[in-house]
C-alpha cells in the first residue's frame, strides 16, 4: 500500500513538473510554433475613417460612407508558382459566412469550385455584421477573408465646390483640399493581433503586444458659407452661358477676418468622375485692370502724393515715357474733362491713375505690390497655387509705373487680388486670408493684420467707389446699383498682351468687377474676374458686373443687411430672391469700362 502511495506521488510530481515546464518555460516556444504554423493566431488591420470636410454653416462637403465590403481570397499563387488555399474547403464555413453577410453560400461554393482566386462583393456590411465576419474568420482560421471600406467619398455640393475641395481617385487624394490636407484627413490604420481558443474567441492575455487602435482622420471646417458658395457658382454659370469665356471666377471675403466666404469657378467638374481639376481662383495669373485704380488712389492718399482735393483735366490721353496713356472710350469720347478723385474712380480715368502712380514712384509702387500680398502665394497650402508676377527687369520704369496705376504690367491670381482689395474694407489693414476655420476641435486663429494704407485713406477710397453706382456721376457701374443700398465698387477691363494674339490680330480681355457690400462697414468684399469673354462684350460692367450684382444680393439676404438710411436714398428691399436681375448692357456708345 505504501509502495502504491509512493508511486502515485511520484507520478503526480512528474505531471506537475511537466505542466510547470510547459506553462512557465515552454509557453513561449509553443506559442512561437503555433504562430509559425498559423494555428490559433490572427492579425487584423483596423481601417481608419477619413475625416469629413464641412462648410462654416455645418454642411458636409466631403464625407466617407461608413459601410464596408467583404472580400475573399480563395487561393493565392506563391512566387514558386504553387497555389495555396486561403480559406477552408468546408460547406459549414461558407454557410456561416453567408449567415453573417447575407451573401448566398452557393455563391461562395461556386467561386471556390471554379478555382477563382479573389472576389469582392459591393454589398454594404454593417458594423454588427463586420464583427461577426471577423469572428468567423478567426474561428475557421480563414486568412483569405477580409473587410475593406468601400472607399467611396460623398461630395454633396458636387461641382459647386469641387474646384476647391478636389477629389479622391482610386482611394488616394488627387487634387484640391483632399490632397493638401491629406495628412489631417487621412488618419492612421490600426492593428489587432493575438491568439484565439478553439471556438475562435479572442484571448487578450495572449496577444503579442502589437495592438494599435485606428486613429480616424480629423474633421475640417472651412470658412466657406454654403449659401454664398452656391450663389456665386450659379452667377458664374449664367455668365459663362452668356459670354462663353475661358473661365469665370469669383471670390468673396470677410474684410474684417480674411475669411474666404466663397471661392467659385466655372466651368467646374464632377468630383465623382475622373476629370482633370482646375481652379483658376488660385492657379491663373490675370491683370486686375482698372479695378487696381482704387488701390493706387489709396496708396497715393496715404503717402501724401495727392490730397482729397486733388483734381485734373483729362483730355483722354497723356504722354508718358515715350508712349501715350489713353482713357477708354466713354460716351463717344476719351476725354473725361475736369475730374476729382471721386469722379476719376466713378468714370475710370486712366490718365488720373497714371498721375497718382507716378507721384508715388516706381519703388513705392513695386513695394506696394509686396505689401498687398500680390507677388507671394496665399499661405493656404492650396495645391499648385501660383504667386503673382511683375517683371522687375523691364527698364522702362516711368511707363511701367504709369501702367501700374491702372492695373497693367502686373498679374496675380483672383484669390490674392481679393485679399488685397479686402484691406480697403478693414481700415486699410490686410488680413491674411483664412480658409480653415477648425481642425478637429481646435479653432484656427485669425491672422495678424498688415496695415497697407491708413484708415482715413481707405475710408476715402470707399466713398469714391460709391460713385461707380451713381447715374448722376456717370459711374461705370450705374446700371448695377441695388435700390436702397449703398455699395462701393469698381469696374475693370484689361486687354491681354499676348504675342500669339497680337500676331494673329486678336484682342482678348479680362473683365473684372470688385466691390463691397455694404460700402459702410462692409460685410463682404466680392471680386469677379471673367477671362476672355467671346460673345462681343468685354467691359467689366457688362460681363462681370451682373454676376457681381447677383452675389451682392445673396450677401444682403444671407446677412439680413438693412437698407441704407441716407438723405439721398430711400430705403428699399432687395430684389426678389427668385429672380435676381442680370442687366445685359448692349455694346455701343454707352458701354461701361
Amino acid at each position: 500500500m505504501a509502495c502504491l502511495e509512493v508511486i502515485f506521488v511520484c507520478l503526480f510530481c512528474s505531471v506537475l513538473l511537466t505542466q510547470a515546464r510547459t506553462q512557465l518555460w515552454g509557453a513561449a516556444e509553443i506559442k512561437r510554433k503555433a504562430e509559425a504554423n498559423n494555428k490559433l493566431g490572427f492579425r487584423d488591420v483596423l481601417k481608419a475613417k477619413r475625416g469629413t470636410i464641412k462648410t462654416s454653416d455645418g454642411k458636409s462637403v466631403a464625407q466617407d460612407e461608413d459601410s464596408q465590403y467583404l472580400q475573399v481570397v480563395f487561393r493565392k499563387r506563391l512566387s514558386d508558382g504553387s497555389v495555396v488555399r486561403k480559406v477552408p474547403r468546408s460547406r459549414a464555413f461558407f454557410m456561416a459566412l453567408a449567415a453573417s453577410t447575407g451573401i448566398p453560400a452557393s455563391e461562395f461554393e461556386h467561386l471556390d469550385a471554379s478555382s477563382a482566386f479573389f472576389k469582392q462583393w459591393k454589398v454594404p456590411i454593417s458594423g454588427a455584421q463586420a464583427l461577426e465576419v471577423m469572428r468567423i474568420k478567426r474561428l475557421w482560421r480563414a486568412d483569405g477573408v477580409d473587410l475593406t471600406r468601400n472607399g467611396s467619398r460623398e461630395y454633396r455640393f458636387g461641382d459647386s465646390l469641387s474646384g476647391l475641395v478636389g477629389m479622391m481617385r482610386d482611394g488616394k487624394p488627387a487634387s484640391g483640399l483632399e490632397l493638401s490636407l491629406n495628412g489631417i484627413l487621412a488618419g492612421k490604420d490600426g492593428v489587432v493581433s493575438g491568439m484565439t481558443d478553439r471556438a475562435g474567441t479572442y484571448l487578450p492575455m495572449r496577444n503579442k503586444g502589437e495592438n494599435k487602435p485606428a486613429v480616424d482622420g480629423k474633421n475640417v471646417v472651412l470658412t466657406i458659407d454654403s449659401v454664398l458658395q452656391i450663389a456665386a457658382t450659379n452667377a458664374l454659370r449664367k455668365t459663362y452661358a452668356a459670354h462663353k469665356p475661358r473661365f469665370a471666377t469669383a471670390v468673396v471675403v470677410d474684410p474684417k477676418t480674411g475669411d474666404i466666404l466663397a471661392m467659385a469657378n466655372w466651368p467646374s467638374y464632377d468630383p465623382t468622375q475622373k476629370e482633370q481639376p482646375f481652379n483658376p481662383c488660385y492657379t491663373a495669373q490675370l491683370e486686375p485692370g482698372s479695378t487696381f485704380k482704387v488701390l493706387t488712389l489709396a496708396k497715393a492718399l496715404d503717402a501724401g502724393a495727392v490730397g482729397k482735393s486733388w483734381s485734373c483735366h483729362c483730355t483722354g490721353t497723356a504722354p508718358v515715357g515715350g508712349r501715350t496713356v489713353k482713357c477708354d472710350m466713354h460716351n463717344g469720347t476719351r476725354a473725361h474733362g475736369h475730374v476729382d478723385i471721386r469722379s476719376a474712380i466713378a468714370r475710370s480715368c486712366n490718365v488720373s491713375a497714371s498721375i497718382w502712380s507716378r507721384k508715388i514712384g516706381y519703388s513705392g509702387m513695386t513695394r506696394f505690390l509686396y505689401e498687398l500680398g500680390l507677388l507671394r502665394v496665399s499661405g493656404l497650402d492650396l495645391p499648385n497655387e501660383v504667386p503673382g508676377f511683375f517683371n522687375f527687369k523691364d527698364p522702362a520704369h516711368v511707363l511701367v509705373t504709369a501702367n501700374l496705376g491702372f492695373g497693367q504690367s502686373v498679374t496675380s491670381t483672383p484669390l490674392l487680388l481679393a485679399g488685397a482689395f479686402a484691406s480697403l474694407g478693414n481700415g486699410g489693414a490686410r488680413m491674411p486670408l483664412r480658409l480653415i476655420k477648425k481642425i478637429g476641435n481646435e479653432e484656427q486663429r485669425v491672422g495678424k493684420p498688415v496695415q497697407v494704407v491708413g484708415k482715413e485713406a481707405a475710408e476715402t477710397v470707399l466713398r469714391c467707389m460709391e460713385g461707380v453706382f451713381s447715374k448722376q456721376e456717370r459711374g461705370t457701374g450705374a446700371k448695377l446699383a441695388i435700390p436702397g443700398y449703398l455699395l462701393a465698387g469698381k469696374t475693370g477691363t484689361a486687354q491681354k498682351i499676348n504675342a500669339a494674339y497680337l500676331k494673329a490680330g486678336l484682342k482678348r480681355y479680362v473683365s473684372n468687377f470688385v466691390g463691397f457690400v455694404p460700402s459702410r462697414n462692409p460685410r463682404a468684399m466680392i471680386l469677379v474676374m471673367i477671362d476672355e469673354p467671346s460673345k462681343g462684350q468685354y467691359y467689366g460692367a457688362e460681363v462681370a458686373g451682373p454676376a457681381w450684382r447677383e452675389i451682392a444680393l445673396a450677401v444682403i439676404r444671407r446677412y439680413a443687411i438693412p437698407p441704407a438710411q441716407t438723405a439721398d436714398r430711400k430705403p428699399a428691399q432687395p430684389e426678389s430672391r427668385a429672380k435676381p436681375a442680370i442687366n445685359k448692357v448692349k455694346k455701343g456708345r454707352n458701354a461701361s469700362i
